[in-house]
């Protein structure tokens, strides 16, 4: 996920809250369960 959000966005700014929509997602909630699948895609429609 860090390698996508580097590579789509410039500044340190817009990773910055890429990765925060993404941790507010619930994605580690979904990767403690086991559904990585679901994970991958949420991840997807954050970035």
């Amino acid at each position: 996920a860090r390698e996508k959000i580097k590579a789509s966005y410039k500044t340190e700014q817009e990773r910055g809250k890429a990765l925060e929509r993404v941790m507010d997602s619930g994605i580690l909630e979904l990767i403690r369960a086991g559904k990585k699948d679901l994970a991958e895609e949420t991840i997807e429609r954050c970035i």
